[in-house]
Protein backbone atom coordinates (compact mmCIF):
# COMPACT_ATOMS: atom_id res chain seq x y z
CA UNK A 1 0.00 0.00 0.00
CA UNK A 2 3.12 2.56 -0.95
CA UNK A 3 1.80 6.12 -2.44
CA UNK A 4 3.70 9.43 -2.35
CA UNK A 5 3.06 10.25 1.39
CA UNK A 6 2.17 7.26 2.98
CA UNK A 7 2.96 2.90 3.50
CA UNK A 8 2.05 0.33 5.10
CA UNK A 9 3.83 -1.51 7.52
CA UNK A 10 3.55 -5.43 8.39
CA UNK A 11 5.51 -7.49 11.34
CA UNK A 12 4.77 -10.49 12.86
CA UNK A 13 5.52 -11.26 17.06
CA UNK A 14 6.11 -14.60 16.87
CA UNK A 15 6.94 -15.58 20.31
CA UNK A 16 5.94 -13.25 23.98
CA UNK A 17 8.48 -14.42 26.01
CA UNK A 18 8.18 -14.48 29.94
CA UNK A 19 5.16 -12.74 29.35
CA UNK A 20 2.74 -11.54 27.79
CA UNK A 21 2.86 -8.41 25.00
CA UNK A 22 2.19 -4.86 26.06
CA UNK A 23 3.41 -3.20 23.33
CA UNK A 24 4.45 -3.40 19.19
CA UNK A 25 4.99 -1.08 16.59
CA UNK A 26 7.68 -0.12 14.13
CA UNK A 27 10.39 3.09 14.40
CA UNK A 28 11.52 4.58 10.70
CA UNK A 29 13.05 6.87 9.34
CA UNK A 30 15.31 7.84 6.38
CA UNK A 31 18.60 7.11 7.77
CA UNK A 32 19.66 3.20 8.06
CA UNK A 33 21.82 4.04 11.30
CA UNK A 34 19.48 6.44 13.15
CA UNK A 35 16.80 3.65 12.96
CA UNK A 36 19.57 0.64 13.18
CA UNK A 37 20.17 2.50 16.90
CA UNK A 38 16.78 3.23 17.72
CA UNK A 39 14.84 1.60 20.79
CA UNK A 40 11.20 2.11 21.07
CA UNK A 41 12.37 4.27 24.34
CA UNK A 42 15.04 6.16 22.94
CA UNK A 43 14.86 7.47 18.88
CA UNK A 44 18.20 8.58 17.11
CA UNK A 45 18.08 11.18 14.57
CA UNK A 46 14.85 12.22 12.80
CA UNK A 47 13.40 8.65 13.56
CA UNK A 48 9.68 8.11 14.63
CA UNK A 49 7.50 5.31 16.27
CA UNK A 50 4.15 4.19 15.64
CA UNK A 51 3.01 2.40 18.49
CA UNK A 52 -0.24 -0.44 19.73
CA UNK A 53 -0.98 -2.64 21.97
CA UNK A 54 -0.95 -6.23 20.94
CA UNK A 55 -0.39 -9.51 21.05
CA UNK A 56 1.68 -12.58 19.47
CA UNK A 57 0.94 -12.80 15.55
CA UNK A 58 1.05 -10.51 12.49
CA UNK A 59 0.36 -6.95 12.48
CA UNK A 60 0.24 -4.10 9.94
CA UNK A 61 0.36 0.05 10.80
CA UNK A 62 -0.52 2.45 8.60
CA UNK A 63 2.34 5.34 8.11
CA UNK A 64 1.07 8.81 6.98
CA UNK A 65 2.46 12.51 5.90
CA UNK A 66 5.52 11.26 4.36
CA UNK A 67 7.73 12.43 1.67
CA UNK A 68 7.46 11.18 -2.16
CA UNK A 69 10.30 9.70 -3.73
CA UNK A 70 12.38 9.10 -0.46
CA UNK A 71 13.92 5.91 0.74
CA UNK A 72 12.48 4.93 3.85
CA UNK A 73 13.78 2.50 6.83
CA UNK A 74 11.71 1.05 9.21
CA UNK A 75 11.93 -2.06 11.78
CA UNK A 76 9.49 -3.73 13.74
CA UNK A 77 9.56 -4.71 17.39
CA UNK A 78 7.43 -5.87 20.46
CA UNK A 79 7.92 -5.48 24.34
CA UNK A 80 6.54 -7.20 27.14
CA UNK A 81 7.06 -6.28 30.85
CA UNK A 82 10.52 -7.37 30.97
CA UNK A 83 12.31 -7.56 27.42
CA UNK A 84 12.04 -6.04 24.24
CA UNK A 85 12.41 -7.41 20.69
CA UNK A 86 13.65 -6.12 17.32
CA UNK A 87 13.31 -7.18 13.85
CA UNK A 88 15.93 -6.51 10.69
CA UNK A 89 15.97 -3.27 9.22
CA UNK A 90 14.24 -3.00 6.01
CA UNK A 91 13.78 -0.64 3.43
CA UNK A 92 11.31 1.01 1.09
CA UNK A 93 10.48 4.10 -0.81
CA UNK A 94 7.33 5.76 -1.46
CA UNK A 95 6.14 6.48 -5.01
CA UNK A 96 7.05 9.68 -7.31
CA UNK A 97 3.82 11.85 -7.30
CA UNK A 98 2.16 13.58 -9.77
CA UNK A 99 1.52 16.47 -7.85
CA UNK A 100 3.71 18.99 -5.35
CA UNK A 101 2.06 21.48 -3.33
CA UNK A 102 3.93 24.53 -1.20
CA UNK A 103 3.17 24.13 2.20
CA UNK A 104 4.68 27.29 3.37
CA UNK A 105 6.67 30.70 1.64
CA UNK A 106 10.49 30.44 0.60
CA UNK A 107 12.57 29.88 -2.33
CA UNK A 108 11.95 26.82 -4.77
CA UNK A 109 14.73 25.37 -4.03
CA UNK A 110 14.34 24.89 -0.42
CA UNK A 111 12.97 21.75 1.23
CA UNK A 112 11.27 23.87 3.76
CA UNK A 113 9.01 25.16 0.82
CA UNK A 114 7.66 21.50 0.26
CA UNK A 115 6.84 20.68 3.81
CA UNK A 116 10.62 19.48 4.58
CA UNK A 117 10.61 16.74 1.71
CA UNK A 118 12.43 16.47 -1.62
CA UNK A 119 12.07 19.40 -3.36
CA UNK A 120 10.23 18.82 -6.97
CA UNK A 121 11.75 17.60 -10.29
CA UNK A 122 10.92 20.58 -13.10
CA UNK A 123 11.70 18.28 -15.47
CA UNK A 124 9.84 14.48 -14.63
CA UNK A 125 6.22 15.31 -15.54
CA UNK A 126 4.54 16.92 -12.51
CA UNK A 127 2.50 19.36 -11.79
CA UNK A 128 3.84 21.84 -9.18
CA UNK A 129 1.23 24.17 -7.20
CA UNK A 130 2.34 27.51 -5.74
CA UNK A 131 -0.05 28.83 -3.36
CA UNK A 132 2.43 30.91 -1.55
CA UNK A 133 5.23 34.05 -2.14
CA UNK A 134 7.88 31.65 -4.12
CA UNK A 135 11.18 32.80 -4.85
CA UNK A 136 13.54 31.14 -7.54
CA UNK A 137 16.90 32.42 -9.89
CA UNK A 138 15.84 30.61 -12.88
CA UNK A 139 13.83 27.42 -13.88
CA UNK A 140 14.18 25.21 -16.55
CA UNK A 141 10.80 22.98 -17.44
CA UNK A 142 10.41 20.15 -19.31
CA UNK A 143 9.48 16.50 -19.85
CA UNK A 144 5.42 17.47 -20.01
CA UNK A 145 5.95 19.12 -16.36
CA UNK A 146 2.93 22.03 -15.61
CA UNK A 147 3.85 24.61 -12.91
CA UNK A 148 0.74 25.96 -11.69
CA UNK A 149 1.01 29.80 -9.73
CA UNK A 150 -2.65 28.90 -7.81
CA UNK A 151 -5.09 32.07 -6.49
CA UNK A 152 -3.21 34.04 -3.78
CA UNK A 153 0.38 32.56 -4.81
CA UNK A 154 3.31 34.46 -5.89
CA UNK A 155 5.97 33.23 -8.46
CA UNK A 156 8.91 36.17 -8.45
CA UNK A 157 12.07 34.70 -10.54
CA UNK A 158 14.92 37.04 -11.30
CA UNK A 159 15.99 34.75 -14.48
CA UNK A 160 14.53 33.09 -17.28
CA UNK A 161 11.93 30.81 -17.27
CA UNK A 162 12.97 28.77 -20.31
CA UNK A 163 9.71 25.65 -21.14
CA UNK A 164 10.20 22.55 -23.88
CA UNK A 165 13.25 21.85 -25.84
CA UNK A 166 14.11 18.88 -27.55
CA UNK A 167 10.81 18.17 -29.05
CA UNK A 168 9.22 17.60 -25.73
CA UNK A 169 6.66 20.31 -24.18
CA UNK A 170 6.00 22.20 -20.66
CA UNK A 171 3.45 24.55 -19.54
CA UNK A 172 3.12 26.94 -16.92
CA UNK A 173 0.13 28.74 -15.67
CA UNK A 174 -0.82 31.36 -13.28
CA UNK A 175 -4.72 31.13 -12.23
CA UNK A 176 -6.85 34.35 -11.52
CA UNK A 177 -5.50 35.60 -8.16
CA UNK A 178 -2.34 34.54 -8.95
CA UNK A 179 1.21 36.53 -9.74
CA UNK A 180 4.04 36.06 -11.67
CA UNK A 181 6.85 38.69 -12.25
CA UNK A 182 10.28 36.71 -14.39
CA UNK A 183 13.04 38.57 -15.99
CA UNK A 184 12.37 36.92 -19.20
CA UNK A 185 10.43 33.81 -20.93
CA UNK A 186 12.02 31.66 -23.45
CA UNK A 187 9.89 28.44 -24.71
CA UNK A 188 8.68 25.93 -27.68
CA UNK A 189 7.99 22.35 -28.63
CA UNK A 190 4.66 22.85 -28.28
CA UNK A 191 4.67 24.31 -24.78
CA UNK A 192 2.18 26.99 -23.52
CA UNK A 193 2.05 29.84 -21.10
CA UNK A 194 -1.86 30.19 -19.96
CA UNK A 195 -1.75 33.16 -17.72
CA UNK A 196 -5.39 34.39 -16.08
CA UNK A 197 -4.02 36.31 -13.67
CA UNK A 198 -1.23 39.07 -13.03
CA UNK A 199 2.00 38.44 -15.15
CA UNK A 200 4.96 40.94 -15.23
CA UNK A 201 7.66 39.99 -17.67
CA UNK A 202 10.24 42.39 -17.11
CA UNK A 203 12.61 41.45 -20.03
CA UNK A 204 11.38 39.41 -23.51
CA UNK A 205 8.59 36.85 -24.04
CA UNK A 206 10.20 34.44 -26.61
CA UNK A 207 7.99 32.16 -28.11
CA UNK A 208 8.66 29.60 -30.98
CA UNK A 209 7.94 25.92 -32.09
CA UNK A 210 4.47 26.68 -31.91
CA UNK A 211 5.03 27.36 -28.84
CA UNK A 212 1.38 29.21 -27.36
CA UNK A 213 0.88 32.41 -24.79
CA UNK A 214 -2.76 32.25 -23.76
CA UNK A 215 -3.76 35.41 -22.00
CA UNK A 216 -6.55 36.84 -20.64
CA UNK A 217 -5.95 38.53 -17.13
CA UNK A 218 -3.81 41.65 -16.18
CA UNK A 219 0.07 41.13 -18.35
CA UNK A 220 2.98 43.20 -18.74
CA UNK A 221 5.81 42.67 -21.41
CA UNK A 222 9.00 44.73 -21.91
CA UNK A 223 9.35 43.07 -25.23
CA UNK A 224 7.63 39.83 -27.21
CA UNK A 225 9.59 38.21 -29.87
CA UNK A 226 6.85 35.67 -31.75
CA UNK A 227 8.63 33.36 -34.04
CA UNK A 228 6.30 30.50 -35.45
CA UNK A 229 4.54 30.72 -32.24
CA UNK A 230 0.71 31.64 -31.21
CA UNK A 231 0.26 34.75 -29.19
CA UNK A 232 -3.77 34.78 -27.99
CA UNK A 233 -5.72 37.14 -26.30
CA UNK A 234 -9.78 36.52 -24.83
CA UNK A 235 -9.88 38.88 -22.05
CA UNK A 236 -7.68 41.46 -20.03
CA UNK A 237 -5.55 44.00 -20.80
CA UNK A 238 -1.94 43.60 -22.09
CA UNK A 239 0.93 45.97 -21.69
CA UNK A 240 3.92 46.06 -24.27
CA UNK A 241 6.40 48.70 -22.92
CA UNK A 242 8.57 48.93 -25.65
CA UNK A 243 7.94 46.50 -29.07
CA UNK A 244 5.73 43.58 -30.23
CA UNK A 245 7.34 41.46 -32.93
CA UNK A 246 5.23 38.94 -35.20
CA UNK A 247 7.33 36.68 -37.41
CA UNK A 248 8.07 33.38 -39.66
CA UNK A 249 4.12 32.39 -39.79
CA UNK A 250 3.52 33.20 -36.17
CA UNK A 251 -0.07 34.49 -35.16
CA UNK A 252 -1.43 36.93 -33.26
CA UNK A 253 -5.00 36.39 -32.02
CA UNK A 254 -7.27 39.25 -30.11
CA UNK A 255 -10.91 37.78 -29.37
CA UNK A 256 -11.69 40.36 -27.00
CA UNK A 257 -10.07 42.60 -24.36
CA UNK A 258 -7.14 45.53 -25.03
CA UNK A 259 -3.86 45.77 -25.52
CA UNK A 260 -1.16 48.86 -26.00
CA UNK A 261 1.87 48.94 -27.54
CA UNK A 262 4.16 51.62 -26.16
CA UNK A 263 6.75 50.91 -29.94
CA UNK A 264 6.41 49.29 -32.68
CA UNK A 265 3.71 46.71 -33.46
CA UNK A 266 5.45 44.87 -36.37
CA UNK A 267 4.04 41.93 -38.76
CA UNK A 268 6.01 40.40 -40.90
CA UNK A 269 7.45 37.14 -42.45
CA UNK A 270 3.97 35.75 -43.22
CA UNK A 271 3.17 36.37 -40.11
CA UNK A 272 -0.95 36.91 -39.01
CA UNK A 273 -2.68 39.25 -36.83
CA UNK A 274 -6.47 38.88 -36.14
CA UNK A 275 -7.98 41.45 -34.31
CA UNK A 276 -11.29 42.09 -32.88
CA UNK A 277 -10.65 43.60 -29.59
CA UNK A 278 -8.80 46.71 -29.20
CA UNK A 279 -5.08 47.82 -30.38
CA UNK A 280 -3.60 51.06 -29.27
CA UNK A 281 0.40 50.95 -30.99
CA UNK A 282 3.03 53.56 -31.49
CA UNK A 283 3.85 52.12 -35.36
CA UNK A 284 2.03 49.35 -36.96
CA UNK A 285 4.84 48.04 -39.25
CA UNK A 286 3.43 45.32 -42.27
CA UNK A 287 6.16 45.34 -44.54
CA UNK A 288 6.75 42.19 -46.69
CA UNK A 289 6.49 38.50 -47.48
CA UNK A 290 2.56 38.41 -46.96
CA UNK A 291 2.29 39.42 -43.51
CA UNK A 292 -1.50 40.65 -42.84
CA UNK A 293 -3.80 42.26 -39.97
CA UNK A 294 -7.41 41.49 -40.48
CA UNK A 295 -10.21 41.40 -37.91
CA UNK A 296 -13.22 43.73 -36.39
CA UNK A 297 -11.40 45.45 -33.53
CA UNK A 298 -10.07 49.26 -33.62
CA UNK A 299 -6.69 49.49 -33.94
CA UNK A 300 -5.48 53.37 -33.12
CA UNK A 301 -1.79 53.84 -33.76
CA UNK A 302 0.54 56.93 -34.24
CA UNK A 303 2.42 56.22 -37.01
CA UNK A 304 2.45 52.99 -39.84
CA UNK A 305 4.86 51.80 -42.13
CA UNK A 306 2.09 49.47 -44.22
CA UNK A 307 3.33 47.90 -47.62
CA UNK A 308 0.35 47.13 -49.74
CA UNK A 309 1.92 45.51 -52.69
CA UNK A 310 3.60 42.80 -50.12
CA UNK A 311 1.67 42.86 -46.96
Amino acid sequence: AITNNSMTLGGNVTDEGASAIIERGFIYGVVYDDVDNSSSTVLVGTSLNETTAGTTGTYTQGISSLCPNQTYYFKAYALNSTDEGYGNVENQITSSPGTYTTTQAGALTSTDTWGGCSVPNLTSGHTINIGHAVTSSGLTLTGVTNVVVNSGGTLTNTGTISMGGSGVAASLTVDAGGTLTTANVSYGSGSTFNTNGTTSITGTLTTSSSGTFNTSGTTTIANVLNGSGDFNQTAGTVTITNNFDCANDCDFDQSAGAMNVTGDFKIWGSGEAHMDGTLDVGTVIITDNNGYMDGSGVLTYGSSNVNANNA
